[in-house]
């Protein structure tokens, strides 16, 4: 597929809505229903090592983000495909509070950057602290057929020991609640 810049510099809705619908053909061919997409961060770092220079980001001008991030959401929603805005912040450009309400999900939380600085059980514990509602576990650099119970063992000893409350983890359950359809 074409990356979100080659999409960006042609800045054509009818290019754009073809490269998203061949995306979204993709996912639902398998059963996915959400994608961690689009990129809305603005290319304002040509030599970013995680958007400019893997061509991440629609453009550097934020009405060229906006449109066709737009018509990307749009053509995933048509086919019943969540989407998650990111990055939020942003990555290093943010220049004040993002005061975001709805669920905010974890990149890796067994990336090395933070498995080896943190350990698992206390990045779990500063992500919930931090706000963050879903925790994402690849479970592919080092596999752990244990980790869902293990990180829910965690959870539950950061309420028992009282580093958690009961009333932030119903605030995460709350975010998360709105992502599924109404019945």
């Amino acid at each position: 597929m074409k990356s979100q810049a080659e999409i960006g510099a042609a800045n054509s809705p009818a290019t754009t809505r073809t490269w998203a619908e061949g995306m979204v053909e993709s996912l639902t061919s398998i059963g996915v229903n959400l994608n961690y997409a689009p990129v809305v961060d603005m290319n304002v770092n040509p030599s970013s090592p995680a958007i400019g220079m893997l061509q991440r980001s629609f453009s550097d001008r934020a009405d060229v983000v906006v449109r066709n991030s737009t018509i990307e959401i749009e053509v995933h929603r048509e086919a019943d495909v969540k989407t998650s805005l990111k990055h939020s912040p942003g990555s290093g450009s943010a220049t004040g509070n993002t005061d975001f309400n709805g669920p905010v999900v974890s990149d890796d939380m067994q990336a090395v950057a933070i498995s080896s600085r943190y350990g698992r059980d206390e990045a779990v514990a500063m992500a919930l602290e931090a706000g963050l509602d879903l925790l994402v576990f690849a479970n592919q650099q080092t596999y752990d057929p244990r980790i869902v119970d293990e990180t829910i063992d965690n959870i539950v000893n950061l309420v028992r020991t009282g580093r958690l409350t009961e009333e932030r983890i119903d605030q995460s359950v709350a975010r998360v609640d709105t992502l599924r359809p109404p019945c």
